[in-house]
């Protein structure tokens, strides 16, 4: 994958938005594009950056993270990748419901938020492939009439 991905933070603490930032930051995968502080701010930035990821802290005033995904999901196409970011193992079964892409418990270790980290742009990358895939299947069929399935039969039986 050769692009960066981009991300939006949202919680109410500034301290830990910053700290989450730096740590993306360094990542040279991703790109914050936004720091947000409320649900409100939240959902403006996501319209217009579209990103590939929310890290959502959970508990907040307002619309929890929780809330936030749930409305998110009705009114926002493509929806991001959703982590939630909390102090509280309690909201976990809530969070997968709302296919939540990964929990992460503060304090984040380093390892933990390197293992996120990874698995979100092999997330993207297997997308990244399959779109690939897909859009050249495509042109083949509209070129040659043949599926990439068919064109690499073809390929087989003359080698």
């Amino acid at each position: 994958m050769s692009r960066q991905l981009t991300s939006i933070i949202v919680d109410d603490e500034p301290l830990s938005r910053k700290g989450l930032q730096l740590r993306l930051s360094a990542d040279t995968r991703f790109d914050v594009v936004a720091q947000c502080s409320s649900d409100i701010h939240a959902s403006d930035a996501i319209e217009q950056f579209q990103p590939d990821i929310a890290f959502l802290y959970i508990e907040m005033p307002g619309l929890s993270g929780l809330d936030l995904a749930e409305q998110l999901s009705k009114n926002i196409a493509p929806m991001p990748k959703v982590v939630f970011v909390t102090a509280f193992q309690e909201f976990a079964f809530t969070a997968f419901e709302f296919h939540a892409f990964d929990y992460l418990l503060k304090p984040i270790s380093d390892e933990r938020l390197s293992g996120c980290l990874s698995k979100l742009v092999d997330s993207f990358f297997e997308s990244d492939v399959v779109l690939q895939h897909l859009k050249l299947d495509e042109l083949l069929n509209r070129k040659t009439g043949n599926s990439i399935d068919g064109f690499m039969r073809n390929l087989e039986v003359t080698s």
